[in-house]
């Protein structure tokens, strides 16, 4: 099951040795990446950045079990687990899978991941609107 943690700024790797010990070694970590350019000293430095600032996602089967969600809710280096993690499994999925194909060797994420999808129409969900369809006439 993958668990959604917020992390101290400092204590990424502190985080992942201590899930690693409380839950074995088949814990895996999910943190995605990207590279941006930044102008320094006449020159332009790459730099890399977590996307989703200090989340990281975590995936272990015995993550299932409650008494095992409930010895991991205080590890140290860890602020909280986002509780609704476990009813969201279909979404944070498709989100790692939606990055994923995205990813290269190194795990950052290519430039197409930004891009906003070209579509022409749309649909409300909320609102005096809901549920009624709208085309867009151009683009500025």
């Amino acid at each position: 099951m993958w668990i959604v943690f917020k992390y101290k700024q400092k204590n990424l790797e502190s985080l992942k040795r201590n899930l690693i010990s409380k839950l074995g070694e088949e814990t895996k970590f999910f943190e995605p990446k990207y590279k941006f350019f930044r102008f320094f000293k006449n020159k332009y430095v790459p730099k890399v950045k977590h996307l989703m600032q200090n989340y990281i996602i975590c995936f272990n089967k015995k993550l299932i079990r409650k008494d095992i969600l409930q010895n991991v809710k205080f590890v140290k280096g860890s602020d909280y687990f986002l509780e609704n993690s476990v009813n969201n499994q279909a979404d944070i999925k498709k989100f790692i899978f939606y990055c994923q194909e995205f990813q290269d060797e190194d795990g950052i994420l290519s430039q197409d991941f930004f891009d906003i999808p070209e579509k022409n129409e749309g649909n409300f969900f909320s609102g005096p609107l809901a549920n009624m369809f709208f085309e867009i006439i151009s683009r500025n």
